[in-house]
């Protein structure tokens, strides 16, 4: 717990999140944009 509280809140601000380039982004999650578990 003392290690999280070390870190100042400018440190998450570093990350950007970055999405797969094969998703579908014209899909919506209904019609399958989300990938299952069970594929490989």
């Amino acid at each position: 717990m003392a290690c999280a509280a070390a870190r100042s809140p400018a440190d998450q601000d570093r990350f950007i999140c970055i999405y797969p380039a094969y998703l579908n982004n014209k899909k919506t999650i209904a019609e399958g944009r989300r990938i299952p578990i069970s594929k490989e």
